[in-house]
């Protein structure tokens, strides 16, 4: 994906407030408190959950944008 197409989509996601189909959470978060976000959109049957952006209540505009480097150990190296 082209860096031009990145930052307009990373722009978007920042734009877009949480509700039953679109998450956003921290990449420091605990992994099971991905668990009921995941669960509510399984259940919807669909749905957004960004990681490494943070709650909008929280932070403004790129504010909200946290990198992996904040908890190195959420990053998955499984190739499945």
């Amino acid at each position: 994906m082209a860096r031009s197409r990145q930052l307009k989509l990373v722009q978007e996601l920042l734009q877009i407030d949480e509700w039953e189909t679109f998450e956003v959470k921290r990449a420091a978060c605990n992994p099971r408190k991905l668990l009921e976000p995941l669960c509510a959109l399984a259940n919807n049957n669909r749905g957004t959950l960004v990681i490494g952006v943070e709650d909008p209540a929280k932070a403004i505009g790129e504010e909200r944008l946290i990198g992996m480097s904040e908890n190195p150990d959420n990053i998955s190296t499984s190739p499945n």
